[in-house]
């Protein structure tokens, strides 16, 4: 349970600090054609000082995580904490840079390295030292290996780009994410609401459950964030030409040959619910079946790809965020009044819906 809710502060920190500031080079890369060594150099400094500013927070103040958890213990842990968010919010570059550099092949080899790596690097720690601190000192190696691989790519392809920094840009890139960051803020809350409850609620024993419960499936985050990525690429692209009609089939093609994996995928997991689960994760986990099917009925859902069209035009954003906001609203209420003597159960249920709705 301690160890679910220290990586799930660090991934909150990963996403909400840098809010996707890295996802603008999707944006000015086409437009920006000629400068991309300076987009990259201004991504990579920005990332990287909030990154430290990050670190330098969570040792500062470890007493902010007691407001998340009711376990003192994860406290304890506030550094390292710190110190793995800052790395990986700059080391996620490297699944970003390469693709919107249209180097899909390049890209691919280096996600799918990076998260075998991580995947590596964590079980040997688990399984040869068994504790959270060799947990979150994994993560850091993998962060700053994550960080080396991006600096490494943007000096092959951009040489000397760390002399491109261009704060005329920079502005152009701050000003843009301005117009797209409340509703990214409200997005991640909303995913990350039910875990925070929960863990403010039960002990770190019915957490582990629930957490368990709300396993992420590796082909459905694969095939969903791929088709993401490569998506709001091609955008981008489209946009910056003036074919608005050539982004509605490109996005409704999309939406169709990913409900063809996410679908069926959906109804097998839930069928087998309780198989996977205890293959996974033990007999000792057995009782987070019926979570796991509430969160796979979400999967369906992941094939309406709104991010690509919400960041190209992030005039539109008012609509989005009434939504967002909306539905946060209503899951907090739902969690913290009904949700008190529901069980874990209701809470999976409840953060299903609020993304269906959403």
């Amino acid at each position: 349970g301690i160890y679910k809710q220290v990586f799930l502060v660090a991934a909150s920190a990963v996403q909400l600090v840098p809010l996707g500031f890295g996802s603008n080079t999707y944006y000015f890369f086409p437009r920006l054609g000629g400068k991309r060594p300076s987009v990259s150099a201004n991504t990579f400094l920005h990332t990287g000082l909030l990154g430290v500013l990050t670190a330098i927070a969570f040792a500062a103040f470890p007493m902010l995580l007691s407001l998340l958890t009711k376990d003192p213990e994860v406290v304890t842990y506030s550094g390292l904490i710190g110190l793995v968010a800052g790395f990986w919010m700059t080391g996620y570059l490297i699944e970003i840079i390469p693709i919107v550099n249209g180097e899909s092949r390049i890209a691919g080899l280096l996600i799918v390295g990076s998260q075998v790596c991580r995947g590596i690097m964590l079980f040997t720690a688990g399984a040869v030292f068994g504790t959270v601190n060799a947990l979150l000192a994994a993560a850091i190696l993998h962060g700053v290996l994550q960080v080396s691989a991006v600096a490494w790519y943007l000096h092959t392809r951009f040489p000397g780009f760390h002399r491109s920094l261009d704060f005329g840009i920079w502005k152009q890139q701050i000003a843009y994410m301005a117009r797209i960051v409340l509703p990214l803020m409200v997005g991640q809350l909303l995913i990350d609401l039910p875990s925070y409850a929960v863990a403010k609620l039960v002990d770190p024993a019915t957490y582990a459950i629930f957490a368990t419960g709300l396993f992420n499936i590796p082909l459905a985050t694969i095939l969903w964030e791929g088709t993401g990525i490569i998506l709001l690429r091609q955008v981008t692209e489209l946009d910056s030409r003036g074919e608005r009609a050539g982004i509605l089939a490109l996005c409704l093609a999309a939406a169709r040959k990913l409900s063809l994996g996410m679908f069926p995928m959906a109804a097998v997991f839930a069928v087998l619910s309780t198989e996977f689960v205890v293959f996974m994760f033990t007999k000792n986990y057995a009782a987070s079946a019926p979570i796991f099917i509430a969160n796979v009925m979400a999967i369906p859902t992941s094939i309406f790809m709104t991010d690509a069209i919400s960041r190209i035009y992030p005039e539109k954003q008012h609509h989005q965020l009434a939504i967002r906001t909306s539905a946060l609203v209503l899951l907090g209420l739902v969690l913290f009044t009904i949700g008190r003597n529901s069980g874990i159960l209701f809470a999976a249920i409840a953060a299903t819906s609020a993304i269906t709705l959403e």
